[in-house]
């Protein structure tokens, strides 16, 4: 996908807002915020694009 990860935490001044979970068939803690919820990745991502519900 040509992607690069950098931790957020090494960018000073950047906001972050979420707008999804994703392996979340896999959480332990479940989160009730009203984002849309993937049982693993985005179709885009090669993932299955399955959601769940809240």
């Amino acid at each position: 996908m040509g992607l690069t990860d950098v931790p957020a935490a090494v960018l000073q001044d950047f906001s972050f807002e979420p707008t999804l979970h994703v392996n979340y068939k896999e959480s332990v803690l479940r989160i009730t915020d009203g984002l849309p919820k993937i049982s693993d990745l985005p179709k885009e991502a090669g993932g299955s694009g399955n959601l769940l519900t809240e």
